[in-house]
């Protein structure tokens, strides 16, 4: 499985409109992924055609992500200036199954743990 690594630059109109995409996941052990583009958006724009369901994203503005809660990779996007850099990583064989996995139901990203490890939890 080859791993592409992908760089778009987005712009947007105004400060108070959004880039058009959303993430899920976030932390030490959720990887930060692509779950939305909105269509008729900067992330969904047939110019920029590089951004995918299920990318994870590696870095913004040049600042490394991994690791980052949800809330503060949102902080990021939300206070970036009219243009932001995202880098992002795809794994060429798995970019239908995560398309699929995150259009449907970004909660089958993180499957509950069997039911022995449950047990052991509580």
């Amino acid at each position: 499985m080859e791993r592409q690594v992908i760089s778009v630059t987005l712009h947007r109109p105004s400060t108070e409109s959004g880039f058009g995409f959303s993430i899920v996941g976030g932390g030490e052990s959720h990887p930060l992924l692509i779950s939305k583009l909105t269509p008729e958006s900067p992330a969904a724009h047939p110019s920029v055609g590089s951004l995918h369901l299920g990318d994870a994203l590696v870095s913004i503005n040049g600042e490394a992500v991994q690791g980052y809660t949800h809330a503060q990779v949102v902080s990021l996007v939300k206070n970036a200036s009219l243009d932001i850099q995202l880098v992002v990583t795809r794994d060429e064989l798995d970019a239908s199954i995560m398309h699929d996995e995150v259009a449907g139901n970004a909660s089958m990203l993180y499957p509950p743990p069997p039911p022995q490890q449950q047990q052991q939890q509580q």
